[in-house]
């Protein structure tokens, strides 16, 4: 899916920048460009940096960790 319109950026090229660490909106701006344009998906893109976190701090690597998503979808469930 395309996050950033005046870019043409996908969320897996955002989420791949992300990964590899970046962690800011202007980081993930300089290493793919997304959001350097009119600003509509930044939100969306704070998003994506927030999910990486969230899934490193509950023990994943990466957000496509089945141990980690878990986590993310809801609190009762316990990540061992």
């Amino acid at each position: 899916m395309i996050v950033c319109i005046c870019r043409r950026v996908s969320d897996r090229t955002i989420r791949n920048v992300v990964a590899d660490g970046a962690r800011t909106v202007e980081e993930v701006g300089a290493a793919c460009r997304a959001g350097t344009g009119c600003g509509a998906c930044h939100e969306y893109i704070s998003e994506m940096i927030h999910e990486r976190s969230l899934g490193e701090r509950a023990g994943g690597d990466c957000m496509d960790c089945p141990v980690a998503l878990p986590a993310l979808l809801s609190p009762y469930v316990q990540v061992a």
